[in-house]
């Protein structure tokens, strides 16, 4: 399995390594654990569809209606101050990226990373 992306992402002053393993051809990227969230931000998981409309899982709801702003699909979601970790802006729900909310701290009632990557598992991702 190589590895697609090494991404560097500051948080709280230090920083993680995000290393997301995969291929194109039928692997899945949830093969490594990994987590997105440090400092107990929230996330949400955003992708589009072939008609170009956006859709986010976020820590409050899944939306189910697709926005043509980026923006506010995420914020839809219950994402605040969203920071983009990768989004390739291909279409499909396997292709979308994670954002970390850095306006939303994590809570007991949210959606978590690992229910959306769950979720996401779930639909062959």
């Amino acid at each position: 399995m190589k590895n697609l992306k090494i991404l560097m992402v500051p948080m709280l002053g230090a920083l993680a390594t995000l290393t997301i393993a995969g291929s194109f051809h039928g692997t899945s990227l949830n093969a490594q654990p990994r987590t997105l969230a440090a400092g107990g931000n929230a996330v949400s998981y955003c992708w589009k569809n072939e008609a170009g409309y956006h859709f986010c899982y976020g820590p409050t709801q899944r939306t189910s209606a697709g926005e043509k702003d980026l923006s506010k699909a995420i914020d839809y979601s219950g994402c605040k101050q969203p920071d983009q970790q990768q989004y390739t802006g291909a279409s499909g729900v396997c292709r979308g990226a994670f954002y970390i909310c850095r306006g939303t701290k994590l809570q007991g009632y949210h959606n978590d990373e690992k229910r959306i990557r769950g979720w996401l598992a779930d639909r062959g991702c």
